[in-house]
This record gives structure tokens, sequence and C-alpha cells, in this order.
């Protein structure tokens, strides 16, 4: 893994993969900047301020150590990571290697995301996007709770 950049702060990493067979822990913490261990202070740089995980590779079998490094992941990488061996393996990977915190869950998007109407003209550009409906104006309830959208 490597960022090919020569930009020191990204508002953004979309990771397409994490995985065992990709770096020993699933994704290289000094490649992105976290490590977040005790004792341990993060790099300089890379300075990402946000990390979202679309999924892990199938040969982790659902191991998610480093998951936690992230920000954000889909639905898709719960289910993925949520059969009681990938939960065992996984628990054992971070405790064995003093970092429990590598083993939460970031928050959980659903697999479709919502984009603002200032980004959808270049997500219509980028082929490995599928525009499922336009636009969208979101309304909220008498308490001020957002109504889910009727997709």
């Amino acid at each position: 893994m490597q960022l090919t950049s020569t930009r020191r702060v990204f508002d953004i990493l979309l990771v397409k993969e994490i995985g065992k067979n990709i770096s020993g822990g699933g994704m290289d913490s000094k490649v992105i900047g976290r490590i977040r261990e005790l004792g341990q202070t993060d790099p300089e740089f890379p300075d990402i301020k946000r990390i979202s995980i679309f999924s892990v590779t199938p040969e982790s079998h659902g191991n998610f150590c480093v998951l936690g490094l992230g920000d954000f992941s889909t639905m898709k990488v719960f289910k993925e990571c949520s059969t009681e061996q990938a939960i065992r393996d996984t628990v054992i990977n971070c405790v064995v290697s003093m970092t429990p915190e590598y083993a939460t869950f970031p928050c959980l998007l659903r697999d479709e995301l919502f984009i603002s109407e200032a980004l959808l003209d270049e997500a219509k550009q980028n082929p490995t996007l599928e525009i499922l409906n336009g636009t969208y104006e979101f309304k909220f309830d008498e308490n001020n709770d957002m109504i889910e959208p009727k997709l």
C-alpha cells in the first residue's frame, strides 16, 4: 500500500479493501498516518482527516483488524466481518498485538450513499459509480429528526 502524492494533508482517503494478504494488519498504519496505539504518536504526515473502508479481501476470511482505524465503512463490510470465526480471529489478533481499538467498527453507512448536488456532475463522470436517483430534498419531522428518504 502506498500513497503517491506530494500532498501532506488529505480530506478523505477511500480504501477499496483491507486485508491480511495486503498488509500484516490489513492496512498499513504508517502509510495512512494513523497508529492509534498506546504509547505511540501518529506520524505528522500524511494527515488524513477521514478514512472510508469499502471491503475486506476474501483471503482475510472476515478478519477485520485495523477496521477501527477507519472513520466510515459500509453494511457490506459489517456483514463480511460478522461471522463467529471472523470475530474470534480479529479479537485474538488485536489482543495479542495489544491493539483492541483496531477491532472496533467505524461509523457504518448504507451501501448506497448520498452525495451533495455540488458533486453530482463529477460523480456522473466516474465509471465506478452508479447514480441511482436524482436530487433529494432532505425533510425533517416536528422533532427536527431527518425523515428517511423513500428511494
